[in-house]
């Protein structure tokens, strides 16, 4: 079965000055003696649709496109020191004066995110001691029109 990842960098601009670039493939490596991993990249896109009924009851749905969504699941142990990073873009996310792109694509298409749910850490085992998985997932500000031919190297 063959299978690809995603390369996931992130954009944080404030509105009055220099972005910031992260490389989450780089800060979150993965591999055995790595304290924080990115684990899954999954990216869905609903459709953005109203439904409407006519006057003799049928249903005309009016179809506007999808809308991407991506979650984002990070194992990190307590004594990770990029951890901080991912409060950092849970910050941004939530401030109105920053705006925060994604890219699942080695940085070639970014789409304006915000916020869907902010991370809740699952302990390892049930135990803290060890570390905990963090689940982020944020949704496209803007919907795209075509649904996305999903390949290694095409835009998300």
């Amino acid at each position: 079965m063959a299978g690809y990842r995603w390369r996931t960098w992130i954009r944080m601009t404030p509105q009055d000055g220099q972005s910031e670039t992260l490389d989450l493939g780089n800060i979150f490596p993965g591999g055995f003696t790595a304290s924080g991993v990115l684990t899954a990249a999954e990216p869905r896109y609903r459709e953005v649709q109203d439904m409407r009924e006519t006057i003799e009851r049928r249903l005309r749905p009016l179809r506007f496109g999808f809308r991407p969504e991506v979650r984002l699941r990070f194992d990190i142990v307590e004594t990770d020191p990029n951890a901080a990073v991912l409060a950092k873009i849970v910050r941004r996310l939530m401030d109105p004066y920053w705006t925060v792109e994604l890219s699942l694509d080695d940085a070639r298409t970014y789409r304006e995110v915000v916020l869907r749910e902010a991370p809740s850490p699952e302990p390892f085992g049930g135990k803290t001691v060890a570390g905990a998985t963090h689940e982020l997932r944020v949704i496209a500000k803007e919907a795209v029109r075509e649904f996305p031919d999903i390949r290694i190297g095409t835009s998300w």
